[in-house]
């Protein structure tokens, strides 16, 4: 399956002056664009770490460490630095002006197999970056949904933190008991 914008030449720069431009013409109040590199540990499937006992460790989603004794071990991939794009902008609404934040992370070289292929792959999904932005902004003008629903994991709580990270930490908690918030008299976590 082929992905939008695949095989593109649009340089990132002329794409995230193209996302600014969306965002004024439907109504933005502002805008900014910052990147920053964060330390991650490669995704690998077979990821696994040798304990003292050298047989072949995999960690499940849990966090716990799962032994496999008829597999060899090798050692964990090492960490490194992915660059994150930060796309943020103001938009009034009926409620108040909204605060909006969408955090991409960017290809690395590592997962693409070549820096040629890592730098493709930007560009692509900053392509893809704007499609998203015009289509929710788009819906949001035509009375097809609002700001709010189309944006309602990216939206900026007072504290900083975005709808969406607040929530991905609770996720199991709500969908376990059905309920966004405690009950009366219960504290968080």
């Amino acid at each position: 399956m082929s992905r939008y914008a695949e095989g593109t030449s649009v340089p990132m720069e002329r794409s995230r002056a193209e996302a600014e431009k969306t965002l004024m013409r439907y109504g933005a109040t502002g805008f900014a664009y910052a990147w920053e590199r964060r330390e991650e540990r490669p995704r690998h499937r077979d990821a696994c770490e040798c304990k003292g006992s050298g047989r072949y460790t995999t960690r499940r989603e849990d966090g716990a460490l799962q032994v496999d004794p008829a597999r060899p071990c090798w050692r964990e991939p090492k960490p490194f630095q992915r660059e994150i794009i930060l796309v943020a902008f103001k938009m009034p609404t009926p409620a108040g002006e909204r605060q909006v934040r969408l955090e991409v992370p960017m290809p690395h070289e590592s997962e693409a197999g070549t820096r040629a292929k890592a730098e493709a792959a930007t560009r692509q999904r900053w392509r893809a970056l704007n499609l998203v932005l015009k289509a929710k902004l788009e819906a949001v003008a035509s009375g097809i949904a609002t700001l709010d629903s189309e944006f309602l994991a990216n939206i900026v709580m007072q504290n900083g933190q975005t709808i969406g990270a607040a929530m991905l930490q609770r996720l199991p908690e709500v969908v376990s008991t059905g309920r966004l918030l405690p009950a009366a008299g219960e504290t968080t976590r």
